[in-house]
């Protein structure tokens, strides 16, 4: 993965990281969503991108979350339970840190 390889150089490899998400999410936005590119920031053009996006999506009826999705919080530990915690990536993932995703998605 292209983020990966440059993470990996120094001096700060989260900022490139991001970097490049935002560059990536900005050309998206305009590419593809027809955002005026020349309307603010880098940021604000890819927040209006992923805007765009989320109305196109929702048009569809595509969930935009857990709870549209059937997902009530007293389902959170069965899922949790029921999940594969791989020990690779950037950091481990623990049921806690599962737990606080999957109520934040809801």
């Amino acid at each position: 993965m292209l983020n990966s390889t440059i993470s990996a150089l120094p001096p700060e490899p989260n900022g490139i990281t991001w970097f490049l998400i935002q560059f990536l999410l900005r050309l998206h936005a305009v590419e593809v969503w027809g955002v005026d590119g020349k309307s603010g920031t880098d940021r604000e053009i890819a927040l209006e991108g992923l805007a765009r996006m989320e109305a196109w999506m929702k048009s569809l009826g595509v969930a935009m979350n857990l709870t549209e999705l059937g997902v009530k919080p007293t389902d959170i530990d069965a899922i949790a339970d029921g999940t594969l915690l791989l020990d690779g990536g950037y950091k481990k993932m623990t049921r806690d840190d599962l737990v606080a995703v999957l109520k934040a998605a809801l």
